[in-house]
């Protein structure tokens, strides 16, 4: 076993450690430190050498990482005054300060360490035989595992390089993503600016022009009034489309609780006319009716499925009292062709009009400005709640058109 190493000792072998990956300077170390006798001793003592290789220096350079009994053998002829450089204890000062910076000493001034001239060539081949030769098993074995061991740390080194550089690269695409998305935000912000300067440039042009035209204050002046009389007027319109909207959104509101409401009244069985007597006042109407010279013709309008069921009631009893009926139930979306034929209807087939509640409040206010310029004609709103609603209304709408003879 090898006896404890000093202060230098222990500096001077881990800077042939660290210089054992670049064998040129632990070469120029050598030679600096060592005489060409010592190197040649210490050489033979490595075993076999490698081919090639023709200084001792290099030799051990080469040898020394795998092997400790060579590294020893080295270490006490750096501490033989007769083997070792006059300048060894600078160099130990500067190991204690860091091998590290010997390393970039050697590359980038080697002449700082010349080579040692062996002062007495004769005296080395007495000292040959003081360093026993190496075993040539255990330098390879040992330089094996220290390959070995140097792939093994390279290996593990160049895995968690790898998984660092993974890292790196997920974090840059996230990177990349953000700054494309920043890139597309800002893009389109300035295609939105450029799109108002090109507006604001079109309408400073207009207005330049304008003011071109007007060549006094009074012109300015009078174009300024006519602009402001057409912002009035498309104010007044935009107020009146606000108040038939209104309009409209109120009737539709009641249309759909009036339509709910005859959806859920119950279904009602209309006896016939022909089975049963008449009342008193409906025999006096009759009578007047066939009197009358001209027939009655009255149309019913409103109403849905349920009301409509009634029609055929309706014939029969018109067919019963003596005048002529239509029915036609209520258009909720498309009124506005309904107030069409029904203007023609009433300047042409009808004398009277029933208006049954189950119509929009719209078209019953359109249908009694139609009625009041048809001569007249007799406009009633019967609040349908079954059959027997509408024969009242029948009733007083006959007895109206009777009285105006």
């Amino acid at each position: 076993m090898s006896p404890p190493l000093d202060k230098d000792g222990l500096a001077l072998e881990s800077a042939f450690l660290y210089l054992s990956r670049r064998p040129e300077g632990l070469t120029r170390l050598f030679q600096h430190l060592l005489t060409p006798a010592a190197q040649k001793e210490l050489a033979q003592a490595t075993g076999r050498q490698k081919s090639g290789v023709t200084q001792p220096a290099r030799h051990l350079a080469n040898a020394i990482p795998g092997l400790v009994k060579l590294r020893n053998l080295v270490l006490e002829a750096t501490q033989d005054p007769a083997k070792q450089s006059p300048h060894a204890d600078c160099l130990f000062g500067n190991l204690e300060e860091g091998w590290q910076n010997l390393a970039e000493q050697l590359k980038q001034n080697p002449e700082d360490f010349p080579a040692l001239e062996d002062p007495n060539p004769t005296d080395s081949s007495k000292n040959e035989a003081k360093f026993p030769q190496a075993d040539s098993k255990e330098i390879t074995r040992s330089a094996e595992q220290k390959r070995l061991e140097g792939l093994l740390d390279e290996k593990v080194n160049l895995q968690s390089r790898l998984k660092e550089a993974a890292r790196e690269k997920t974090h840059l695409e996230e990177a990349l993503n953000q700054e494309r998305l920043r890139r597309e935000e800002v893009k389109s912000l300035l295609e939105e600016a450029l799109s108002q300067v090109r507006e604001e440039k079109i309408r400073a042009t207009l207005l330049k022009k304008r003011l071109e035209e007007f060549s006094s204050a009074s012109e300015r002046e009078s174009a300024l009034a006519e602009a402001a009389q057409e912002a009035r007027h498309i104010a007044q319109l935009a107020q009146q489309k606000l108040e038939l909207l209104e309009d409209e959104r109120d009737d539709l509101r009641a249309v759909l609780e009036d339509h709910d409401r005859f959806l859920n009244l119950p279904k009602e069985d209309v006896p016939s006319f022909r089975d049963r007597p008449l009342l008193d006042k409906e025999i006096r109407l009759k009578e007047t009716i066939s009197r009358h010279q001209k027939p009655l013709r009255i149309l019913v309008v409103g109403g849905g499925e349920p009301q409509y069921k009634h029609r055929g009631k309706l014939d029969e009893y018109a067919q019963v009292m003596g005048f002529q009926a239509d029915w036609r139930m209520a258009e909720y979306v498309s009124w506005h062709r309904e107030v069409k034929a029904l203007k023609r209807d009433m300047e042409e087939r009808a004398d009277a009009l029933i208006i049954l509640h189950w119509n929009r409040t719209t078209f019953t206010r359109k249908a009694r400005e139609i009625c009041n310029r048809a001569n007249q004609s007799p406009c009633i709103t019967c609040h349908y709640e079954g059959f027997t609603s509408l024969r009242e209304s029948l009733q007083l709408c006959l007895g109206q058109l009777l009285r105006r003879g």
